[in-house]
């Protein structure tokens, strides 16, 4: 039983020992590293404060401010011109409305696509109203279902349309 201590107390030790050893090797691999690595930190931020104390440099970094803040304008005009005044679009829809059309809903895309829908006395009115919009030279595409004529009075419609694309 004595024995059978004194053995495990040796091979703790020993293990003990062993482990110190590895941790003493590796740091000692690995300082020359680390010295190195640190060194060459500092010689790189040497260069780096040399490079930005240089006039060139500051005016580098204040172009490409200049640059960059120059193209998100140009972006946000270049979106904002591609987006319609849609207003003008709806006042034509509006100004076309004769006697006896009352309309519910225009309805927009976002794009190139309106939807009207509303309510003819007539189907005479109905069909001025069509004609109208055929005739407006920003208008393409003028879709009215058949059903839209099928009555002779009070009739429910809805018609869809394409604003035409400006080329300027």
């Amino acid at each position: 039983m004595l024995v059978r201590r004194i053995y495990h107390r040796h091979l703790l030790v020993v293990i003990f020992g062993f482990i110190v050893f590895l941790v003493t090797v590796s740091i000692l691999f690995t300082l020359p590293s680390l010295f190195l690595l640190k060194i060459r930190t500092n010689e790189l931020r040497g260069q780096l404060a040399v490079k930005e104390a240089r006039p060139i440099s500051k005016q580098a970094t204040t172009i490409m401010d200049i640059v960059k803040i120059t193209n998100e304008k140009i972006s946000l005009l270049e979106t904002t011109s591609k987006i319609p005044q849609i207003s003008v679009f709806f006042d034509n829809i509006l100004m076309k409305t004769t006697a006896g059309i009352s309309l519910s809903s225009i309805d927009w895309d976002g794009a190139e696509n309106i939807a009207v829908r509303g309510r003819a006395t007539t189907r005479e009115g109905l069909t001025a109203f069509l004609r109208l919009l055929e005739a407006d030279p920003i208008f393409s595409n003028i879709t009215s279902p058949i059903s839209n004529l099928i009555s002779s009075g009070d009739i429910d419609f809805s018609i869809s349309f394409k604003i035409k694309q400006s080329n300027g």
